[in-house]
């Protein structure tokens, strides 16, 4: 071959060269793994070779599209929302021993309360010689019960008669010093056990450090931490109840109660302030005690 044959013949494959190195992508998948490179002398066009499958950059196909995770919507937000408040809530209750025990002592508190109180002015009306004698011993000062004959009641009537309707007066009015929502011992442990333990669990009152694996400083702080919680969600409920019983007088026969013109009587406020001493008493001894056995 001639020098001018062999000059024509390197030129057009300088010119082919880069229609030959585009065609290279489109070739069939069984030869794309091929190298195909330009003569050294082209190194001044761009280099289009094909890359090895080790050597291609990673491109997302359209099956990795689908494959993802649809993104979140808006509603994302009240997710997250809902799983910031989840994890500032308290753990669990660990302390079940003293849990158990202080919906025990509220429970025997209140259902003890009720029928000793039902008990003693049963006790005390059978006994005295006259009603009086009784009024006089359960509420001496008359603050509750006055001696006051009802202006319905026949005064033509028997002493007997009119005697019968003052004690019986007596006797109610003595066993319903109690407000809508203390007049029954089951609704009144279902109150005190639910706030308590609804209070215990948001002060942490019922983890090992704040009951039995600390010293007693902390078991009575605690304690009291958790009383002042549960007495303001008492005071909420006793609030509710008694507008509803005062608006629903079916209530008021079912339950055995009356109006209130005032938030809590007497005996609602002494019964919530014992529960105080019944259970920094029961913490207090629980306490000693598991510390004593260890």
């Amino acid at each position: 071959m001639s020098t001018k044959s062999f000059s024509q013949f390197i030129s057009f494959l300088m010119i082919l060269s880069p229609a030959i190195t585009v065609s290279s992508f489109n070739m069939p998948p069984s030869t794309r793994n091929a190298k195909i490179r330009t003569p050294r002398h082209a190194t001044s066009r761009p280099d289009c070779r094909l890359y090895s499958s080790t050597e291609q950059p990673i491109t997302r196909l359209s099956s990795d599209i689908f494959d993802d995770p649809p993104k979140r919507s808006n509603g994302g937000d009240s997710g997250n929302l809902l799983d910031r408040l989840v994890g500032f809530m308290p753990p669990p209750p660990e302390d079940q021993f003293i849990m158990t025990g202080d919906i025990a002592v509220l429970f025997l508190y209140s259902f003890i309360g009720h029928s000793v109180d039902d008990y003693v002015v049963n006790s005390v009306f059978e006994s005295s010689q006259s009603t009086e004698k009784a009024i006089q011993t359960l509420d001496p000062l008359q603050e509750i019960v006055h001696m006051q004959t009802p202006v319905w009641v026949d005064y033509s009537a028997s002493p007997t008669v009119v005697d019968q309707v003052i004690t019986m007066n007596a006797k109610d009015t003595l066993l319903n010093q109690w407000g809508p929502l203390f007049t029954s011992p089951g609704v009144c442990t279902i109150a005190l056990c639910s706030t308590w333990l609804l209070a215990g669990y948001l002060h942490r009152a019922f983890s090992f450090q704040n009951s039995i694996d600390c010293d007693i400083p902390r078991t009575l702080q605690k304690t009291m931490e958790t009383w002042i919680t549960m007495m303001i969600m008492m005071l909420g409920l006793t609030l509710g109840s008694n507008t509803l019983v005062n608006q629903t007088p079916v209530l008021q026969s079912m339950l055995g109660g009356h109006s209130l013109d005032y938030l809590l009587t007497k005996d609602d406020a002494l019964f919530l302030v014992d529960t105080a001493t019944i259970l920094i008493s029961w913490r207090f001894m629980a306490n000693v005690i598991c510390q004593y056995l260890r």
